[in-house]
């Protein structure tokens, strides 16, 4: 779906020409690259996938219903295609994280929430860093928290114009971990 995506908006939306702000690394994006990668572990293999599956419980279903809750970013008026790749992705992205709850696959402790930062965190840091190489290329805001404008995220942006974009960013990624504890 991804690729059909990003294929579409190259020759289709930007007429053969890449906006930065599209790169696949979004809190959505991830469980994308995680069940690929969990797909190829074995079961020598369990505690990297617990540590997969309790993310994709706990930050899916975080980056599903706020997608869907705030849809702006994914409705094209011209562009059905693209509006249908967005609402069916989150979605899914729902349903992962139910299955991981439903099937017990993921640790529903405090200790493996914890586990899963080990992908929370770096994934985190690794979207700062796009938004920073990728800026001379476009504006893009990966894990909307690029350094370079306020949050485009309606509550999250009247919060940086009060206490300024870093402290801003800071504020939004313990949210994002305080609201799975």
């Amino acid at each position: 779906m991804e690729i059909a995506k990003q294929y579409y908006l190259f020759f289709v939306y930007f007429d053969r020409h890449y906006n930065v702000w599209y790169f696949p690394f979004q809190l959505c994006s991830i469980p994308m690259y995680l069940c690929i990668v969990r797909f190829f572990l074995n079961e020598r293999n369990y505690m990297k996938k617990e540590c997969i599956d309790t993310f994709l419980q706990d930050f899916t279903l975080l980056g599903g219903i706020g997608a869907l809750a705030v849809p702006d970013g994914f409705i094209y008026p011209n562009h059905m295609f693209l509006t249908l790749h967005g609402y069916l992705w989150h979605v899914i992205l729902i349903l992962i994280s139910v299955l991981m709850f439903y099937y017990r696959l993921a640790d529903s402790s405090m200790r493996g929430f914890l586990k899963s930062l080990v992908v929370f965190l770096p994934s985190t840091v690794l979207a700062e860093v796009i938004n920073v190489v990728l800026h001379p290329f476009g504006d893009c805001d990966m894990f909307y928290i690029s350094p370079y404008h306020l949050s485009t995220q309606p509550i999250l942006h009247w919060i940086d114009g009060q206490i300024g974009r870093t402290l801003g960013i800071l504020f939004y990624v313990i949210l994002m971990f305080l609201e799975h504890i």
